[in-house]
């Protein structure tokens, strides 16, 4: 099985993958708006686990100095990820990663919006802090 190819999202070339895809049919009329409140949810990262449920994990936006922010993200940010379960992980029971590129594309047909992330070290620690491995199983958040 490879990867799937996503517009804006640069091809797999090591390590492991999942993808997961959620859909909802609307009436082609109602469109512009849905596409709007998906694209305001999917920036408020700090409301992610209100759309989904206590039993899923918890998400907090942090900027590229490792403080916490309320605002729509940005490249170089920090998003905290705490996913339920027993045991802690290396990062304090944590886990995190980067935001690495943000990227709205239209064209005639379609409109997305994508973010990309790779794992990452909590950014309080530098570069000395270690990169917990995560998976975060589950329907998608936003849907």
């Amino acid at each position: 099985m490879k990867p799937k190819s996503i517009k804006g999202v640069p091809q797999q070339r090591a390590g492991g993958f999942h993808d997961t895809e959620s859909y909802k049919q609307f009436d082609e009329a109602h469109l512009p708006l849905k596409f709007e409140i998906l694209k305001k949810r999917f920036c408020l990262i700090n409301r992610w686990k209100s759309y989904c449920g206590e039993a899923f994990a918890a998400f907090k936006l942090y900027d590229s100095n490792g403080s916490p922010v309320e605002r729509e993200p940005q490249k170089g940010d920090f998003v905290r990820i705490n996913i339920p379960g027993p045991g802690e992980t290396e990062a304090k029971g944590y886990d995190w990663v980067e935001i690495t590129d943000i990227c709205f594309y239209q064209d005639a047909y379609s409109e997305s919006v994508t973010m990309t992330c790779r794992p990452s070290q909590d950014p309080k620690h530098g570069k000395k802090g270690h990169i917990a491995h995560f998976t975060v199983p589950g329907p998608h958040p936003l849907l």
